[in-house]
């Protein structure tokens, strides 16, 4: 620590003494809050026994008075200052506005002219940091489009955030946290768009600066009060950076930002005492979480070091579940997801540091970790190139995919289907990959397929009346009727019907076989996988004209159509001269058009 800081923080003691005041309703809230609640008795002093800043030893309650005295002066400033007529008034803005940025340029002009008196300019930083909480007032106006046309505003607030105290710096985002979520009934936009100001003059780089140095080593890093203030440092930032995350150029800028992401990836990876996940680290989780949601940015972001970090920290969850605590089953969703995002915008990464083998050791050994690791296999395989799959078979994963097709949950059995209807994808026809999966689904006298035929059964009708209303519908009313199919469960009993498709033409007999347990079963197997492809193109359409996914989703589900069309062409060159005796009575609505 600075001396400089060291002289500031001692100076504005009093305000960190509010922190241990208990600012509650009623007179006993006004205690000190570690100390315990006084006796009847020794309330009554004469003449104060309703004035609860005379408990306590002499200097504690001398502490509480000057606490208190601070606080009524500062309700009083603010009462005269936010009168409902006044606050609201432009010229009452301009001049909060222009007592910081004088106390600012005052405190630049004394830090430059002295740079090695800190007593010099002392007073003129109590000054800057007393005019910087006042802008929080400024939340209460609403007038963020006068805000943003404030040049000196916008200069200033920039240009603390390389301001060598760092109580300036965390009081700015502090302040800047509070701005950008009024108790008024602002427009939301107004307030967006002073930020994105600020945003791309620097705001990001200059978070990325102040983490970058709490990360430096420091000789009283390892004292429990220097500890303390920089988690509440880091929390202050990280808090930022969260409610910054809803802004677009928050994403747009954060390409330029590989720095602070590497700060928020070693945060993940770094324990704390007692292995509980602070708030801190569960705050650079979500944060990491929501940037790499986005496909583009995530693909620049992600570096070979970030994820070999989060796969160490996935590898703790083998034989050790999350604490029984909110934060920490939260923290480990959120490292499951940006695992998911990494197997797709990372993919050579993700084998490199053996990712699938890693998930299929959670399948085998872990508890709680065998749903989110499933997810993992799930979405990495899905945009494949069918090295993953080929992985999964190689690294024993079949064996523990149908022990949880068998006895899995409901979500864990959906998910081993889509994992399975991908692995047929990918593996080539005749692999020894995809052989031994044929194998697992028909053994046992198709003990596989009848569990699947059993799930379709519960989705067919429902989702064949919803099918049946498109053909006469209008586009707009065709989306309605396609958002109802997927809250039907179209998309299981899709993965479903590929896999059964896929089995249909992988050999005679076992097209025969399968033929046969469909001839019992409702829905029509062909025309339901034709359905699937109108609906494809339909969305597909529609997201042309009025783009709103993501690219890499629009070109997954152009894929998904190819792949679908090409099975059905497949199906049905297949069936027509190999089941031309049997396409009679029951069997020949398999095939029927």
């Amino acid at each position: 620590m600075s001396s400089t800081d060291q002289i500031f923080k001692v100076s504005i003691g009093i305000l960190r003494a509010l922190k241990r005041v208990d600012l509650g309703s009623g007179a006993n809230s006004r205690q000190v809050a570690s100390g315990p609640a006084p006796s009847d008795e020794s309330t009554k002093t004469d003449g104060f026994e309703d004035d609860p800043r005379f408990y306590g030893n002499d200097l504690e309650s001398s502490l509480q008075g000057q606490v208190l005295d601070y606080i009524e002066l500062k309700e009083k400033a603010i009462g005269q200052l936010a009168g409902a007529d006044s606050f609201h008034n432009r010229s009452l803005l301009k001049k909060v506005v222009a007592r910081f940025v004088g106390a600012r340029e005052t405190n630049e002009t004394l830090r430059v002219k002295h740079p090695d008196e800190p007593l010099q300019f002392l007073e003129s930083e109590e000054e800057l940091f007393e005019r910087l909480k006042d802008l929080t007032i400024l939340a209460d106006v609403g007038l963020y489009r006068e805000m943003s046309e404030m040049d000196d505003l916008k200069d200033g607030l920039l240009s603390l955030l390389f301001h060598e105290n760092s109580d300036i710096v965390v009081q700015l985002f502090v302040v800047l946290l509070e701005l950008l979520q009024p108790d008024s009934e602002t427009d939301v936009s107004s307030i967006h768009n002073f930020y994105r100001i600020l945003i791309n003059g620097g705001l990001l780089k200059g978070i990325e600066q102040y983490l970058i140095r709490l990360q430096k080593p420091n000789q009283e890093a390892q004292e429990d009060d220097v500890l303390g203030r920089r988690v509440e440092e880091e929390k202050a930032t990280l808090d930022l950076l969260s409610s910054l995350a809803e802004i677009d150029e928050f994403i747009l800028n954060f390409s330029n930002c590989s720095d602070l992401f590497d700060s928020l990836i070693t945060r993940i990876q770094n324990k704390e005492p007692g292995d509980l996940v602070s708030e801190n680290r569960l705050s650079c989780a979500l944060i990491v979480q929501s940037l790499l949601s986005n496909g583009p940015l995530a693909k620049v972001l992600i570096t070979a070091s970030s994820v070999e970090s989060i796969l160490n920290v996935t590898s703790t969850y083998i034989y050790k579940d999350p604490e029984p605590y909110e934060t920490d089953k939260l923290f480990s969703e959120c490292v499951f997801d940006v695992l998911s995002s990494i197997s797709v915008n990372s993919r050579d990464d993700f084998l490199n540091f053996e990712g699938p083998e890693l998930m299929i050791k959670l399948l085998r050994d872990a508890n709680w970790a065998v749903g989110p690791a499933l997810r993992v296999l799930k979405t990495s395989v899905r945009d494949d190139d069918g090295r993953i799959a080929n992985l999964i078979i190689e690294s024993g994963g079949l064996k523990h995919l149908f022990k949880l097709l068998y006895k899995g949950s409901k979500g864990e059995v959906d998910d081993v289907i889509s994992v399975l209807a991908n692995l047929l994808h990918w593996l080539p026809l005749e692999s020894p990959g995809r052989i031994r999966v044929i194998g697992k689904l028909i053994e046992k006298d198709y003990r596989a397929v009848r569990l699947l035929l059993r799930k379709r059964r519960k989705f067919c009708n429902l989702i064949g009346e919803l099918r049946s209303r498109l053909s006469d519908s209008a586009l707009e009313e065709k989306m309605e009727i396609i958002t109802e199919l997927e809250e039907a469960g179209v998309d299981k009993q899709n993965r479903i019907d590929i896999i059964l498709a896929w089995l249909t033409v992988e050999s005679t007999r076992i097209g025969r076989d399968v033929i046969k347990l469909l001839s019992s079963e409702p829905g029509n197997l062909f025309q339901s996988l034709r359905s699937y492809i109108s609906e494809l193109n339909l969305i597909i359409r529609a997201e042309t004209e009025e783009p709103a996914m993501p690219k890499d989703e629009l070109e997954f589900l152009r894929m998904e159509e190819e792949m679908v069309s090409s099975l059905v062409s497949q199906m049905k060159h297949s069936l027509q001269p190999g089941y031309v005796n049997l396409q009679q009575g029951s069997y020949k609505k398999i095939i029927s058009q």
